[in-house]
């Protein structure tokens, strides 16, 4: 599968909006090859029932946050490097 990856914050940011980043209200300050800065405004929908925020919502943050500096790392590595398949 062949995408084309977001070359700006605006861009990574518009790419999540119809999906679950973009319902979830998550917002991307920072992408780079090294490092990967997502926000999410924590509200009561995101919640468990006692009070905390629902360990869904935190692997749902964590994992379009390791996709994105995937897909940025695999296109920035030198010819030749190991890449996830």
């Amino acid at each position: 599968m062949s995408m084309k990856v977001p070359a700006s914050l605006e861009e990574w940011n518009a790419a999540g909006d119809d999906y679950l980043p973009g319902l979830l209200g998550m917002r991307f300050i920072r992408v780079e090859l090294d490092e990967v800065v997502a926000t999410l405004e924590v509200r009561r929908a995101l919640g468990a029932w006692n009070g905390y925020l629902h360990a869904g919502t935190v692997t749902s943050l964590a994992e379009p946050a390791v996709a994105m500096a995937r897909s940025g790392a695999c296109q920035q590595a030198p010819a030749g490097s190991p890449q996830w398949n």
